[in-house]
């Protein structure tokens, strides 16, 4: 990302699918960097769903497991599956991982948080020049799903389709 003129939207055209859904969650749940796996998903994705939105899931089956009550998994289909998700989803919701550059390189405005355990290696920087002013990241609230939840809930309710 870091060779993408910053604001400036790649062209995508993806194969059209009619795949829809409010929130896209950027699970990953990979076996490099167990750490890194966030263990609370399947809550953010209930309470989304409580709040009357749909919710899909952005990523591979090696890496990205399913959550009850989604829409999708784009990696089910194809990689223009999650960029067409993307480009009409209210808000991505990830960590720093390759879901999310994808995320920002399509343009969709974003709610990341950070582990703790891998500050060090922090891209999100990478993230917000090439979307910027539509990414915002939570630090120090990894060990803290109601906070992450509460702003997720907070920000879908203010976000409106990007109608791209």
């Amino acid at each position: 990302l870091h060779c993408i003129e910053p604001g400036t939207a790649i062209p995508f055209n993806p194969r059209r699918r009619g795949l829809k859904a409010d929130v896209l969650l950027g699970v990953r749940q990979r076996q490099f960097c167990p750490e890194r796996n966030w263990l609370h998903w399947q809550s953010l994705a209930d309470a989304i769903t409580a709040a009357g939105y749909s919710f899909a899931v952005i990523g591979n089956p090696d890496t990205a497991t399913s959550l009850d009550g989604q829409v999708c998994r784009s990696g089910d289909y194809d990689t223009d599956t999650a960029i067409e998700l993307l480009r009409g989803c209210k808000l991505y919701i990830g960590q720093d991982s390759g879901n999310s550059h994808l995320a920002a390189t399509a343009g969709a405005p974003m709610l990341l948080f950070r582990e703790e355990a891998c500050m060090s290696r922090d891209l999100t920087g990478r993230m917000e020049r090439v979307n910027p002013g539509r990414v915002e990241v939570m630090r120090g609230v990894w060990n803290d799903p109601p906070a992450i939840i509460a702003r997720a809930i907070e920000r879908i309710k203010n976000e409106s389709f990007n109608g791209q």
